[in-house]
């Protein structure tokens, strides 16, 4: 990637989509094959056999899976922005720590701890927001998805008794029916809340790509190879801004001669760094 790309990213978010966001694409990649297959295979193998004991309930059990699937999507919206919201919080921890650590011979310098922990707890405040938002969106899917698998015991039950009572299932029927839901409840329960799972994968998955995405440096065409570097250095009305800041540089002017040793001088951020890199053509 260009320098503009390190320019406009820091160290510590870039390291955070490495290290936490590609940990939770590993975590979907090993467990999220496993459960579908598994979990897959155990729903439709006890909805056949409940079919076979009573497909009547059976069908009416069923009618009880669009409604899961539908809350199901409608939480994994909100779950998704949560989870989203806080893996930029945790990058923005990560290279407030990143920056904190790596300088801080500075700050000790300087006598800057309250500066350094301030700087922190701005990133801690909407780390702790954008985690709660998280959890809560948790909570209501895990409880509403909860509420519904418990709806189908009680389906099966009223439902059950009400065709015992009209004689449309043998009793050993229904009592085998009630003891054997579990068997397809549990595999989709499982499946339900494998979304958690596959929901942080997939933003973890969203926020590599981003990266991936972004247009690689381009080289020169015809670049200059083996040459000996001599001085003479000449800078002719240089301007030069970073993608989002104003002008760095302004119409600056100087020449180096060759054997010739100067000192540029100056505020941080005003243009000192950029001159250098701009010689040996990193922009």
């Amino acid at each position: 990637l260009p320098y503009s790309y390190y320019d406009e990213n820091e160290t510590g978010k870039i390291m955070s989509r490495i290290t936490n966001d590609l940990q939770n694409v590993s975590e979907l990649a090993h467990h999220g094959p496993e459960n579908v297959f598994i979990c897959g295979v155990m729903v439709i193998g006890s909805f056949i056999y409940l079919f076979i004991v009573n497909w009547l309930l059976a069908l009416i059990i069923l009618c009880c899976v669009p409604i899961l699937l539908t809350i199901s999507l409608i939480m994994r919206k909100k779950m998704r922005d949560a989870f989203s919201e806080n893996r930029k919080n945790v990058a923005t921890i990560n290279a407030s720590l990143e920056s904190s650590i790596s300088g801080i011979r500075v700050t000790k310098a300087f006598t800057n701890k309250e500066k350094e922990i301030e700087k922190f707890e701005v990133g801690n405040i909407d780390y702790v927001k954008s985690r709660s938002k998280a959890y809560k969106a948790m909570g209501m899917f895990h409880s509403s998805t909860s509420f519904i698998m418990d709806l189908f015991n009680v389906v099966c039950i009223v439902s059950g008794g009400i065709l015992a009572i009209k004689g449309k299932i043998q009793l050993p029927d229904y009592m085998a029916f009630v003891v054997s839901i579990s068997l397809f409840i549990n595999p989709l329960t499982t499946l339900v809340n494998f979304v958690e799972q596959y929901q942080d994968g997939v933003t973890g998955f969203k926020r590599f790509i981003e990266i991936m995405d972004e247009k690689v440096e381009i080289e020169s065409d015809n670049p200059i190879d083996d040459v000996k570097l001599k001085g003479n250095i000449k800078f002719n009305n240089v301007s030069f801004s970073y993608e989002t800041t104003s002008n760095v540089l302004n119409n600056v002017s100087f020449d180096v001669n060759n054997g010739e040793t100067i000192a540029l001088v100056g505020e941080s951020g005003r243009g000192k760094t950029t001159i250098c890199h701009l010689i040996p053509n990193f922009y």
